[in-house]
């Protein structure tokens, strides 16, 4: 009686084989995408940094009393108080010449740089900063800071208290900031 070698290699062990490699690559694809996806949220967040930068140092010129560029986002300007509201501020930072001058949206290049809120049902809101106002109050004895989506037609001659956010992936919040302006 002949005995054969055993089979090095049977149809088995190409099935696993093939299996462990699909199982591999698919976690590379998912790993990669989660990587691609932090990345955009990650360069949102350096944005919203350098917002957070521009509005802290015109904070410090506004409390001054100088000048402050654009002068849209002035304290004093020969407009008058009740002209100046937030969204004339904002669209007049991303001019040309300006902190925020040709910003894009990592997420989708097509989506809002500024939005009011992180929501689900906007999907144009996605990887963009969200800027609240924060209106302090008494609760008892306890002071309380609670924050609202800003209007657009905000007043900016007094100080306000912002809270800057960034909308990530999922449409979650993810804290930057808060500061006065």
């Amino acid at each position: 009686m002949t005995t054969h070698p055993p089979r090095m290699f049977t149809g088995l062990d190409a099935a696993f084989v093939a299996l462990l490699l699909t199982l591999l690559g698919t976690v590379w694809y998912l790993g990669y995408g989660s990587y691609q996806e932090i990345t955009k949220v990650e360069k949102v967040r350096g944005t919203a940094a350098t917002f957070v930068k521009w509005i802290e140092a015109a904070q410090a010129q506004r409390a001054a009393g100088t000048a402050v560029a654009p002068a849209a986002c002035s304290r004093d300007t020969a407009t008058s108080p009740a002209r100046l509201n937030w969204a004339d501020c904002l669209q007049a930072l991303q001019g040309p010449g300006q902190a925020m001058h040709g910003i894009k949206n990592p997420m989708h290049a097509s989506s809002l740089v500024f939005s009011s809120k992180c929501d689900r049902h906007a999907l144009d809101t996605q990887g963009s900063i969200v800027v609240e106002r924060g209106v302090s109050g008494l609760n008892g004895t306890t002071q309380v800071i609670a924050y609202a989506p800003i209007n657009e037609r905000e007043p900016i001659h007094e100080e306000l208290l912002l809270r800057v956010t960034v909308c990530g992936h999922g449409f979650t919040s993810s804290g930057v900031a808060e500061v006065k302006f």
